[in-house]
């Protein structure tokens, strides 16, 4: 099997799925109106995105801290808020968020522009910014 299909969001969903979080959703409809079958995937990397977060969320501490280092990645145009989509998983969770920082990217080996819609001459710029978001557990649910 290719690694690929082993990594966050490495499948396609069969249908698209909602997060209830408005700005996620909506980002998501926007891109499945011209590219379905991207917007699939997408989706299907938060949906793995929320898992993770669910299943950490389970295992620290009441009043414990975690941190997730994100990026905001752009897919048809569209800048998904990766960091904010994060804080609302873990808030979902019992969370609430004690800080984000947001630094450049060290030491970045890929390109600072690509052509992400395969289109010659279309280029866009590529994530050089990260988001690192400090989370507290607060209720336990």
């Amino acid at each position: 099997m290719q690694v690929d299909k082993k990594l966050m969001g490495g499948y396609k969903l069969s249908e698209l799925r909602k997060f209830d979080i408005g700005f996620l959703d909506a980002a998501i409809m926007r891109i499945a109106f011209d590219h379905p079958d991207r917007a699939k995937v997408v989706a299907s990397y938060y949906s793995d995105l929320e898992a993770s977060c669910n299943e950490v969320a389970k295992s620290v501490k009441q009043l414990g801290f975690v941190s997730y280092v994100t990026s905001n990645r752009q897919v048809q145009g569209m800048i998904l808020p990766t960091d904010a989509v994060v804080s609302e998983f873990f808030r979902r969770n019992g969370y609430h968020e004690v800080e984000k920082f947001s630094r450049m990217i060290p030491n970045k080996r890929m390109p600072s522009r690509n052509s992400p819609s395969n289109v010659p001459g279309a280029v866009a710029d590529t994530m050089s910014e990260e988001s690192i978001i400090v989370m507290q557990k607060i209720i336990s649910i």
